[in-house]
């Protein structure tokens, strides 16, 4: 094969195979910050309070005695009419538990009802505010996920029925 093809075919993949290492790494993403065509999402409210409940559960130690080790069980989430950006519907309210190093191991969620239904929206509620609204289950990513050393943060997630900017 003639150099100058070679060398061609060379230069092609270097091409090909550079254009990753050029891309800048994106540790984390906040879907708060994240655009959808020319729009941006935005959180529907600037204040939220956020309980998280603790339990106990029964576990054993080294020697395999019996102990009581404490547990998140469930996250509460409540906002007033004065805390929104915008106030408009909930859509759905997510609950995050992360550990020292940022990864999520553990979260839960509520949909809510969009729009009070004539029969209802079954088992949704409809979002009212000043009520507070519990988070239950929390699915964990591994078994004891949810003990109290291993948690090390919460965020709440916020979905309102239109998340995008308004025009």
């Amino acid at each position: 094969m003639k150099p100058i093809i070679l060398l061609g075919i060379m230069a092609v993949i270097g091409i090909f195979a550079s254009t990753g290492f050029l891309a800048p790494e994106i540790a984390n993403v906040w879907v708060q910050n994240i655009g959808v065509g020319d729009k941006d999402l935005e959180s529907p409210l600037n204040h939220a309070g956020v309980d998280l409940d603790v339990g106990p559960v029964l576990g054993v130690d080294a020697n395999g005695n019996p102990i009581w080790k404490n547990k998140f069980v469930s996250c509460s989430f409540h906002a007033g009419v004065q805390d929104f950006i915008t106030l408009q519907n909930l859509d759905k309210v997510i609950c995050k538990l992360s550990d020292e190093n940022g990864k999520d191991i553990a979260e839960g969620f509520i949909q809510f009802c969009p729009v009070p239904a004539p029969n209802g929206c079954g088992a949704f509620p409809v979002w009212t505010p000043s009520q507070q609204y519990i988070i239950t289950p929390l699915v964990e990513a591994y078994p004891n996920a949810l003990l109290l050393d291993n948690v090390e943060d919460v965020r709440i997630v916020v979905l309102g029925d239109d998340p995008t900017d308004n025009p």
